[in-house]
Order: C-alpha cells, then structure tokens, then sequence
C-alpha cells in the first residue's frame, strides 16, 4: 500500500554549507535553515556514522547520515530517542518488578526476557545500521509494537532513499545528454561560420581586384564604382571577421604578449 512521506522517519539532505536543502516532514519551517553545532561538529570530515543529538525542533534523537561521494551532501535519517529507548525503559521496569515478586521462580524467565529483548533492539540497531550504509534494512521481528513500527519506518526510509537516488542518476542522465547535445550544436554552428566566412572571401576577391585594375587603367574611379568600392572594402572587412571568430572559437588562434 502507498504511505506519504509524512509516515516515514524525518529524512534531510544538507550540503556542503550545512545547509538543509531538503527535508520529508515539515520542509517549509526547516529547508534552508543551518544545521545544528552538535550536528556540524560530528559529521565533520566524516562519510558516516551515528550519533545522539538533538533536532533541529528540539526533540532528543538518533541521527544516521552518510556523505555522497561526488557532491559532498549529507543524507540524515532522524530517530527519536523515545522510539528507541522508551520500549527498554518500559521493558526494564516491567523485568525488574517481575524479578522482585518473583524472585526465585522469575529469575530464569527474566534472564530469558532480558537475551531477547537484547536480541530485539540489536536487530533494530543493526537495521539501522543497514540504512546508514545503504543496505536494505532488515525486518525487526518483536512482540513491542514500537519495535516492530521503527522496523517498518525504517524500510521504508531505504525505499524512499532508493527512490531518491534513482531520481537523482536520472537527472544526471538527462543533464549529460543535453550537455553533449549543446556541444553538437556548437560544433556545426562552428563549422557553418568558417564554410560561410570562406566561401565569401571567394567572390569578393575578384570583385577587389576588378576594381584596382579599374583604377589603374583610369587612375581614378567614377561615382558609382567609388561607392561600390567603399561597400566592397566595407563587406571585405566583415567577412574578414567572421573568418577570425571561426578561427577563435575552433581554437586555431594562439595569443602572444
């Protein structure tokens, strides 16, 4: 069945600022804000781990990140401390009592009680530990209801972390091909500049040259040939600097001081 964001565990992103850039729950109170000292302090240099902390709304939490490798960006999934530790609070004291009231015949049964409860929260841990290294998490089998919930917030915290990493390479993706697409462009218009600068130059050249040999033979040019002479000389000078920005953005020009 489909679950909004808001049933997950608070997941954000911040970047190499500190910034938060992102956020699953609550984003318009939290994005762009700085991120906490106790949070800075503990995942500086560091690609992940876990550590106690306190959000950025004031609660008590876990926090689990893990640093991307090409942007630098810190994923953070955020664990309420009475998630975790309200269940073995509540469970110790249930242990404790059944130990004074039945303190011979209840030593076994508790023994047994507290291994397993042992063995609950460590699968909870290691879930947790799955999802800061990327792994998928595995299920936490447990008669506490809250166990069995972090459990499933958890996996779906992965999927949504999945998700967003596919969403992310699909960008990429999209961003290569449109850069390669861009260099294509340029390159034909490129080559469109110096095909058009030189077969300019071609009639242009005898066109000069009619001319001076013109004003050899008569020593001056009439009116009408002096204009077409100025607007020769004019268009000579344009093609000339078509033919040089051909030249500078194909790199065939080399700058000297």
């Amino acid at each position: 069945h489909t679950l909004s964001l808001h049933d997950a565990l608070p997941i954000s992103v911040t970047d190499t600022a500190n910034i938060v850039v992102a956020r699953t729950r609550e984003a318009d109170t939290f994005v762009g804000r700085l991120a906490t000292p106790t949070f800075r302090a503990r995942t500086q240099g560091l690609v992940e781990g876990i550590f106690p902390s306190t959000s950025l709304d004031g609660h008590g939490s876990y926090v689990a990140f893990r640093r991307t490798s090409v942007a630098q960006w810190v994923t953070t999934v955020v664990v309420l401390r009475d998630e975790i530790d309200g269940p073995l609070h509540r469970s110790v004291a249930l242990v404790a009592a059944t130990g004074i009231a039945l303190l011979v015949l209840g030593a076994g049964g508790a023994f047994l009680l507290g291994r397993s409860l042992s063995r609950e929260i460590g699968a909870a841990r290691d879930a947790a530990e799955d999802l800061a290294h990327g792994r998928e998490p595995a299920l936490v089998g447990s008669a506490i209801e809250e166990l069995v919930h972090l459990g499933a917030a958890l996996r779906r915290s992965s999927a949504l972390i999945r998700e967003h990493e596919r969403e992310r390479a699909g960008h990429l993706r999209a961003a290569e091909v449109a850069r390669a697409f861009a260099e294509e462009a340029s390159r034909t218009k490129d080559e469109f500049l110096a095909m058009l600068g030189h077969e300019l130059r071609n009639p242009l050249a005898p066109i000069v040259t009619a001319l001076e040999l013109e004003k050899l033979r008569t020593g001056r040019l009439g009116r009408e040939l002096a204009i077409v002479d100025r607007q020769v000389r004019h268009l000579v000078r344009l093609v000339e600097d078509l033919v040089d920005i051909s030249r500078i953005t194909r790199g065939k020009i080399t700058l000297r001081r």
